[in-house]
């Protein structure tokens, strides 16, 4: 048990990562419709 919480722990940041990842994709895809 305290393993794999330290496993999801380490993997926290990256999940951050994709979050904003995928926030900054969206607001691409948003000002690209807007441009269009």
């Amino acid at each position: 048990m305290g393993a794999d919480l330290t496993r999801i722990a380490a993997n926290i940041p990256a999940l951050q990562n994709i979050n904003i990842l995928s926030k900054i994709s969206d607001n691409i895809a948003n000002h690209q419709l807007r441009l269009a």
